[in-house]
């Protein structure tokens, strides 16, 4: 049986897919081969989490937070890593990478960094000066050499390597390896945990599922939803957590907008909550300036939700071809809202095809089977 170290940036499902998609697929892919330990930095924080605690070690971490420094986590590497085959990083830009750099390098153990689309040139290159320079001086002087020297490299699509690829000529092994898949959720759906969240059976609901983040375009859809002014029936829930700053802002725009009685903030979801809400929605909405792959895109499918995304959602490459995908243009979205949205045959049509064709491809047990294979087969001791 192959033994793997998971290394993340964070434990808190709160911040986006990583975590959701290592701990499930760790969880499963044990019965098929791979005996699996996740690393990472902060309090564990994932209600509905499968997989066995014990084997999820928490780092605390010193300032500045997002670089993820852990002199705690170096020393626990120095004296467990020998218990593995090989150990995977997720992300870029953070000190664990480098730690796990080191310690591999003076123990021969091979190493693989699963990029989550942090190297794509848009989230290597920021509009802020200051941040691109200390990435440029980073990548010169650490993350090249962490990337060039690791027996792998895994993008989450086709279209994330080509760009990687084209603009960084990376030399080193790059595999496509999906985290996440879907799982076809049947019957009633659920009641929520949490009675606040529970709809009017009579609203039809469009939902935004996810981190409150600027780069999730959720004012563009307020302003696209005020614009098009579907029917009173419909209403517009945003479920998410974020930056306090970031989450008051988006209030405020719905006030402004006179729109506090058609759009409805939920807060963090998860477990039942979450699935109440996928299966209870008629429309997933995501317009995101750029993402990576998009989990929540699939957890809605598999939830027999129809989905409307942005054309830079990566995970459009795997729905079907006659998907509500959007460009980022405001009369697009405004048209969709307003004409297909609303159409009950279309919405009931592209959830259908969806459910099917991703199913095939992307069906949470293919997923998985492919995850425990690639992985063994990367670490597998070298004759």
């Amino acid at each position: 049986m192959t033994r793997v170290l998971h290394v993340l940036p964070s434990l808190s499902q709160k911040y986006g897919g990583p975590v959701r998609a290592v701990v499930d697929l760790s969880a499963r892919s044990a019965a098929l081969g791979l005996d699996s330990e996740i690393a990472g930095f902060g309090p564990l924080d994932l209600p509905d989490n499968p997989f066995d605690e014990r084997r999820i070690h928490s780092f605390p971490i010193e300032t500045p937070s997002k670089y993820c420094y852990s002199p705690q986590f170096r020393a626990w590497l120095a004296a467990n890593l020998s218990n593995f085959n090989g150990v995977v990083v997720h992300g870029l830009w953070i000190y664990p990478n480098w730690a796990v750099f080191r310690e591999c390098s003076s123990k021969g153990i091979p190493y693989a960094c699963f990029l989550h689309g942090m190297l794509e040139p848009r989230a290597a290159y920021s509009p802020d000066l200051w941040k691109t320079l200390k990435k440029a001086v980073c990548w010169k002087l650490r993350e090249r050499a962490i990337l060039q020297q690791a027996r792998r490299l895994f993008f989450t699509t086709k279209r994330e390597r080509a760009v990687v690829q084209k603009v960084f000529h990376l030399e080193t092994d790059g595999c496509i390896m999906p985290v996440y898949g879907i799982e076809a959720q049947r019957g009633e759906v659920p009641a929520p945990l949490d009675p606040k969240l529970a709809l009017p059976p009579e609203w039809r609901i469009a939902l935004f599922l996810g981190r409150l983040h600027a780069k999730k375009n959720i004012e563009f859809l307020i302003r696209t939803w005020e614009a098009a002014r579907p029917p009173e029936c419909w209403h517009f829930v945003i479920a998410g957590a974020g930056d306090d700053v970031y989450e008051q802002r988006l209030k405020q725009l719905v006030y402004r907008l006179r729109l506090d009685h058609r759009v409805h903030f939920a807060g963090f979801v998860s477990g039942r909550d979450k699935s109440y809400l996928l299966q209870r929605a008629d429309w997933f909405l995501l317009p995101s300036l750029r993402e990576n792959f998009g989990v929540a895109v699939l957890e809605a499918v598999g939830n027999g939700c129809a989905v409307a995304i942005s054309d830079q959602v990566y995970v459009a490459e795997s729905l079907h071809p006659n998907s509500e995908v959007l460009p980022l243009d405001v009369g697009a979205w405004t048209s969709f809202i307003r004409e297909r949205m609303v159409d009950i045959d279309w919405r009931s049509s592209v959830a259908a095809i969806n459910a099917e064709f991703v199913a095939r491809n992307l069906g949470m047990d293919v997923v998985s089977r492919k995850w425990a294979e690639t992985l063994s087969e990367t670490f597998r001791v070298q004759p």
